[in-house]
């Protein structure tokens, strides 16, 4: 936004003196502040490219924004994104994980109300197992993906 309101603001100064409305002993101190308003277009552009990429994917030298008074620590915004998108398949393996240890709890449950057919009773706990083990094979692989 800064940015943006400085463009306006260059725009304005330069139609101002191009048009002649400002007079001739005036010119040189507008022009001064044509300047600086171009300094600080410039600098707004790079706060705002530090922003986005991180401090990190930039020169040291370029290095604007301060975080506790010390530069070069600003993760941008697309870094963001891109652990946010790998923190969200880590949890999705997380939750099928626990999808699979919630069917355990219910076969394991199911068990103990079919206690007098031990065959269904066996099938059952065999299929308990399984969705258990699926269960901690699925938490383990989202939590080796997580960053």
């Amino acid at each position: 936004m800064k940015e943006s309101l400085k463009e306006s603001e260059l725009d304005y100064l330069n139609v101002l003196v191009t048009s002649g409305i400002i007079p001739e002993d005036k010119v040189v101190p507008v022009n001064r502040k044509i300047e600086v308003v171009k300094n600080q277009i410039t600098k707004y552009g790079n706060e705002k490219k530090e922003i986005l990429i991180g401090s990190s994917n930039i020169p040291k030298e370029d290095w604007i924004h301060d975080l506790d008074g010390k530069l070069g620590i600003i993760v941008g915004v697309k870094e963001w994104e891109q652990l946010a998108e790998q923190y969200d398949e880590a949890t999705k393996k997380f939750d099928l994980g626990m999808l699979f240890f919630q069917i355990c709890i219910v076969l394991g449950a199911v068990c103990i109300i079919i206690y007098d057919n031990p065959k269904l009773q066996k099938g059952f706990i065999i299929l308990m197992v399984v969705c258990g083990i699926i269960g901690i094979i699925m938490s383990v692989y989202g939590y080796s993906i997580a960053p």
